[in-house]
């Protein structure tokens, strides 16, 4: 039986082989449409900002919903359009529907729900229901 020699340098660069290769199917079994976009959810006493990476994407193509303390975003990064005459050398940008939801700490005023998108980046506004917001309460002495 073959045994191969070990050297330093050799387990290393195994090590980072297997490395890689366990991150890469990690990184396949959770998806795109779980880790994109990118998220940031700010909070204070008046509501959330929510600002998502959505870089490629056609803001004709994002929805953005809300419901009481679920705030939900989806739409489609679609393919690059490519000719029959090109061959793909290296293809690492992703395409196809994404949907990613959070629940915030509070209720939204739905209503008043704003969203925009510049450079690449929505953003999010969620003001706090009346409802939902904390009220100071007087104590009275007897």
């Amino acid at each position: 039986m073959f045994w191969p020699e070990f050297s330093e340098s050799n387990s290393l660069s195994e090590l980072r082989r297997i490395q890689n290769e366990v991150n890469r199917l990690f990184g396949e079994y959770e998806g795109a449409g779980e880790s994109f976009p990118a998220v940031n959810i700010w909070t204070n006493k008046d509501g959330a900002v929510l600002k998502a990476e959505i870089p490629g994407v056609d803001p004709a193509d994002i929805a953005v919903s809300v419901q009481d303390e679920q705030v939900d975003i989806s739409g489609e990064r679609k393919q690059d359009p490519v000719s029959d005459e090109m061959v793909c050398h290296r293809a690492e940008r992703g395409f196809g529907k994404f949907a990613r939801s959070f629940t915030l700490p509070f209720a939204v005023e739905k209503d008043k729900v704003s969203a925009g998108y510049k450079n690449g980046v929505l953003m999010v506004t969620l003001p706090r229901a009346e409802a939902a917001k904390p009220k100071q309460i007087k104590v009275l002495a007897e």
